[in-house]
């Protein structure tokens, strides 16, 4: 017996029902495994970040010697006397001159030497004196080059692409001030305005749709 009009039509709609339901599954299941990843995700870069804790860079100090040569136990505790703080060889457990990334190469300036120090109270008594570097150079170092002296905190490679968006935002928005805290970052617009703590994009995308 042949099938009418009328029963293919609702036989159509019912096998693309049945599709549309299929698909809507699918698109939330796939949902909830995009979640999942980026928790897991996040959470491994806070994991990565929390082994940093104690850790700051130091940028702009000119290399003059062969990495076998270079004391830069030396170089921390003459950046500690700049900043007014006492560093001694028990203060840290390492230091040494970062390798320059394939990625990196090409940037100015020389690459950044990473201290770890043995304990977390020293290491943020080092970093917010960071303050004090404001008009100083490496010639306050004995260097005949006059670089500027930054210090920053160590961030994962994750963190470190969101600062670079954070600084785009700033220069787009015309923030005066960024900043991180633990690994954490933080962006102001004035001294008077909200402090906001940047954790993903998305917080970058509401800023710029205010």
């Amino acid at each position: 017996m042949m099938k009418s009009s009328k029963d293919e039509r609702k036989a159509l709609k019912d096998e693309n029902k049945i599709l549309q339901d299929e698909n809507n599954i699918l698109k939330a299941t796939i949902r909830s495994i995009e979640s999942s990843l980026e928790s897991v995700t996040r959470a491994n870069n806070d994991l990565e970040q929390y082994t940093r804790r104690e850790c700051v860079e130091i940028r702009g100090i000119p290399v003059t010697a062969t990495p076998s040569e270079e004391q830069t136990n030396n170089i921390v505790k003459d950046v500690g006397k700049l900043l007014g703080v006492d560093i001694t060889e028990n203060d840290f457990s390492v230091s040494h001159r970062m390798p320059q990334s394939q990625k990196h190469k090409g940037k100015p300036g020389p690459p950044a030497i990473i201290v770890k120090f043995a304990r977390r109270d020293v290491k943020d008594n080092f970093y917010r004196a960071r303050k004090q570097l404001k008009d100083l150079t490496t010639r306050d170092l004995g260097y005949s080059e006059k670089n500027k002296i930054y210090l920053a905190e160590s961030l994962t490679e994750r963190n470190r692409m969101l600062f670079k968006d954070c600084l785009k935002v700033k220069k787009d928005l015309e923030f005066k001030f960024i900043w991180t805290l633990n690994g954490k970052i933080f962006m102001r617009k004035d001294k008077d305005s909200a402090v906001h703590h940047i954790n993903n994009k998305e917080d970058l995308h509401k800023m710029q749709s205010r």
